[in-house]
């Protein structure tokens, strides 16, 4: 396991990765960016990670019951995930690492109780700000996808990419 893989107590394998993992929000400080920039022969993930869950207790039920909140009322989506995306693609192209292909921006949210339909509504929510406004990446054909995952979702999806809670 890399520690640089770890966020909070959620631990990453990102072995597969091709182009490196990076972990942007030291360097791009004042701008906000996503937890982890993993770079994969067929696109570039871009993951944002929340996990309510791993709060250690007595905090623990009360940052679960935030997140609920955020999440519903788009605090979440305004004070976190787009600033991320923009703060991350900014970042990037200061950088001259402007991502010349396919882009995946995946959310996972540590928070068994989300449903499905709370993940599509937050997910659509996100694509469509970046349908209409971007990042449109100059040298790719598509617009980022975004896709909102719970750790179970995550790992059923990609077997390739595990997430595993740490103690």
């Amino acid at each position: 396991m890399n520690p640089d893989w770890i966020e909070g107590k959620l631990a990453f394998d990102f072995s597969g990765a091709t182009g490196g993992v990076a972990r942007r929000e030291s360097e791009a400080n004042p701008l906000s960016c996503v937890d982890f920039c993993a770079e994969y022969s067929t696109a570039l993930w871009l993951v944002e990670v929340k996990d309510p869950e791993g709060t250690p207790e007595p905090h623990a039920a009360s940052a679960v019951k935030g997140a609920l909140k955020e999440l519903l009322n788009d605090q979440l989506l305004r004070s976190h995930l787009l600033p991320k995306l923009y703060g991350t693609f900014a970042h990037l192209v200061l950088l001259g690492r402007e991502p010349r292909g396919s882009v995946r921006y995946a959310i996972l949210i540590g928070l068994s109780s989300l449903t499905a339909a709370d993940r599509t509504m937050l997910r659509d929510k996100v694509q469509r700000v970046v349908d209409r406004i971007g990042p449109k990446i100059r040298y790719a054909r598509h617009w980022p996808v975004v896709e909102v995952h719970t750790l179970d979702s995550w790992n059923a999806t990609y077997s390739w990419m595990t997430v595993t809670r740490l103690p």
